[in-house]
């Protein structure tokens, strides 16, 4: 995989899916910018099944 752009990957969702896509990204030597509702990344792992808020947080990978 190469990039020929310096554009971002915006991933929805700071999950186990959406940290390891981010990971991936990285490894290939590509920007994402990770995007949920949570104050921490992890998804359910995280805070279990149930919301309690909705916010939107943003964290960036290098």
């Amino acid at each position: 995989m190469t990039s020929q752009t310096h554009d971002k990957v915006v991933i929805v969702g700071g999950g186990p899916a959406g940290t390891a896509a981010a990971a991936e990204l990285a490894r290939h030597g590509l920007k994402s910018v990770i995007i949920d509702e949570a104050p921490k990344l992890g998804g359910v792992i995280y805070r279990g099944p149930l919301r309690k808020t909705i916010h939107c947080r943003t964290w960036m990978t290098t």
